[in-house]
């Protein structure tokens, strides 16, 4: 578990602590003893003394990522975010835009906070990129997905940043 939380920001999966052997009584125990704690998201939970240093961005969105079905992605803004792209209005400590493969509407993602944006989105394997642990949109296409859903002058900040 530990090798998992050092990677992940100090977040695991609930999965991942089945896979590594721990039943739901060793789950509760932890909890109950305070050495994790839950979050925001279904079955996903903090080792305490891990990831203190970790960026609240990137842990928002490796524990939103944990929530979502294998193959979650940061998109839009947080990807800009990720990137660190100028333009943005300061972002509000809770809220990311995550996205899934485009799916059938009867596909639908698992249960995850409200402060998720889930986006159904067609990309190819090249739109999307891996900075461990986090996966995301490469810049270009971040900057695509953006000039969709952002006003003239936010589009040309977001762009010259890029350059």
């Amino acid at each position: 578990m530990a090798l998992f939380a050092a990677a992940q920001f100090g977040l695991i999966s609930q999965e991942q602590a089945r896979r590594a052997n721990l039943s739901s009584q060793d789950i509760a125990a932890r909890l109950r003893r305070g050495v994790w704690a839950r979050t925001l998201h279904w079955g996903v939970f903090r080792v305490l003394g891990y990831g203190v240093l970790a960026s609240p961005l990137k842990r928002a969105v490796v524990a939103a990522q944990l929530a979502l079905a294998p193959g979650a992605f940061a998109c839009r803004d947080t990807a800009a975010r990720l990137w660190q792209l100028d333009g943005l209005p300061p972002w509000d400590g809770r809220t990311v835009d995550m996205a899934l493969r485009w799916r059938p509407p009867s596909a639908r993602p698992r249960a995850v906070s409200p402060a998720v944006r889930i986006h159904a989105l067609r990309v190819s394997e090249s739109d999307i990129v891996c900075r461990a642990p986090i996966r995301l949109t490469r810049v270009g296409r971040t900057l695509r997905d953006m000039s969709a859903c952002s006003g003239t002058g936010t589009r040309t900040r977001l762009c010259g940043s890029a350059v």
